[in-house]
């Protein structure tokens, strides 16, 4: 995986923000950080900017909207991806989907179990495949959720392209998978790139 190269000095602002965009943070605080080095990422959660300058957020203990300024900190090193809608249809099935999750209680148990997968994956050398979430139910964690709405709404996204995905050999959605989309389907996703300072 290789990161996109950034100014180390500045980072996206909510100006320069699309509804539909995807923006990949670092929860601060050492925890969250123990978390990201054995999960192996450097992301921990996922959003989605809705058309009224907030983000979706599925998180514990519930659901709910964020201002965008909120994720757009620099201690939370922001990284934002477009995906390539091919029509405004496509955008309002995503954010349809999102919304419909807010208030919704967030999948701890699940995380968990995604969490020890990854860490016996990349620290053991074993990889057990999750079972997948049923949509109708308990589809609340931001990786799962925020794949399920690109799935749904995206003509030509496919996320089994990806064979060495978490999604293909864990049968889970990591944020790894995400960071890597503008280089395995450039056609479907961009990072946000800065403007110049």
């Amino acid at each position: 995986m290789t990161l996109p190269k950034r100014n180390n000095t500045r980072f996206v602002t909510a100006s320069e923000l699309k509804a539909g965009d995807l923006v990949l943070v670092k929860t601060p605080g050492f925890v969250y950080k123990l978390g990201r080095f054995l999960m192996g990422t450097p992301y921990d959660h996922i959003s989605v900017v809705t058309c009224d300058r907030y983000t979706a957020n599925v998180v514990w203990p519930k659901n709910t909207y964020s201002p965008i300024d909120r994720l757009l900190t620099p201690t939370r090193e922001p990284l934002a991806i477009r995906p390539c809608w091919r029509s405004e249809a496509e955008i309002e099935t995503f954010l349809v989907w999102m919304n419909s999750l807010m208030g919704k209680r967030y999948n701890y148990p699940w995380v968990w179990a995604h969490f020890l997968r990854m860490l016996m994956r990349n620290h053991l050398g074993v990889s057990y495949q999750m079972r997948k979430l049923d949509v109708s139910q308990d589809l609340s964690v931001c990786t799962e959720a925020v794949l399920h709405g690109l799935v749904t709404g995206m003509s030509g996204f496919d996320p089994n392209r990806h064979s060495r995905s978490d999604w293909n050999v864990l049968q889970c959605a990591s944020t790894n998978d995400y960071l890597n989309l503008p280089s395995v389907m450039p056609e479907l996703f961009k990072v946000v790139r800065e403007r110049d300072s």
